[in-house]
């Protein structure tokens, strides 16, 4: 995923977007520590791994629908 979004930055700006990215990857840690406990309160751990993966495949299905052939397109063409 860091490949595919590093490829559509813009050179000038690649060191702030790999700096952008690397926190929200930080901040995911963060908030998923944060959620576990009263996540296991509420749903029986059976169902918790299934919310999970279910939250783990959704940035999956928006990349397949993300089409980089338009924006690699617009980075060559100097925008």
């Amino acid at each position: 995923m860091f490949a595919l979004t590093m490829a559509l930055s813009w050179s000038s700006a690649s060191a702030t977007m790999f700096t952008s990215y690397m926190a929200l990857s930080n901040l995911s840690v963060v908030i998923g520590t944060n959620l576990i406990g009263p996540l296991t309160s509420i749903l029986e751990i059976g169902h918790l791994y299934l919310f999970m993966m279910i939250i783990g495949l959704a940035p999956g299905v928006l990349l397949k629908k993300m089409n980089p052939k338009a924006i690699l397109q617009l980075k060559n063409e100097g925008r």
